[in-house]
């Protein structure tokens, strides 16, 4: 699995960037466990998520929603099970 992640490390770089337009963030996967990738996804869209929601009324809802969609929309781009499965998502079938 985690032979898996690092080869698709070159071609998604776990770059956020669907809900949350604006900005992107790359995450390096090398020698990451699952749970570690997953945190960082999450660390990373909420970052990018901070930014994206400054504006809006009610930000803390807006920010939320946005965590929520960029996790999900890393997490079908990477297609990893395991990693769908911690953040509690079903992934897409290709």
């Amino acid at each position: 699995m985690i032979a898996r992640i690092a080869a698709l490390a070159a071609v998604a770089a776990v770059s956020i960037s669907a809900p949350a337009f604006a900005e992107g963030v790359k995450i390096s996967l090398a020698g990451k466990s699952a749970e570690q990738i997953h945190a960082d996804i999450q660390g990373a869209a909420r970052s990018v998520c901070l930014r994206e929601t400054t504006s809006e009324t009610f930000r803390q809802a807006a920010q939320a929603r946005c965590v929520k969609s960029t996790v999900e929309a890393t997490l079908q781009k990477v297609g990893d099970a395991e990693l769908a499965a911690m953040a509690g998502i079903e992934l897409a079938q290709r």
